[in-house]
């Protein structure tokens, strides 16, 4: 997505998934609901602030790491929180404790 172009958008913003996008990861991760696996893309994408990111409320798929969120290894745990790729995440994918 960044194709080498420094970052001109703002940096650091929180997962912005698209509605919708979650079906992208039925067949790979079909034992996760539907917010689980919304959690999953939200761990996995890629950092805000690219030229191609869009910045709006409907979230962003350039920001979408599909071939990192399809190989993720996930745990989901009792209390709503997933362990994605070795990293403890909260239902909006991001990382707990941060």
């Amino acid at each position: 997505m960044t194709y080498g172009y420094p970052h001109i958008g703002a940096e650091n913003r929180p997962p912005a998934v698209p509605q919708g996008a979650e079906d992208l990861l039925r067949t790979a991760h079909p034992k996760l609901s539907d917010g689980q696996r919304r959690a999953v893309l939200a761990a996995t994408q890629l950092p805000s602030g690219s030229v191609l990111d869009e910045q709006g409320d409907g979230g962003s798929w350039q920001r979408i790491d599909l071939a990192a969120a399809m190989a993720a290894k996930v745990t989901a745990h009792r209390d709503g929180t997933l362990t994605v790729d070795g990293v403890r995440v909260s239902a909006e994918g991001v990382p707990v404790g941060r």
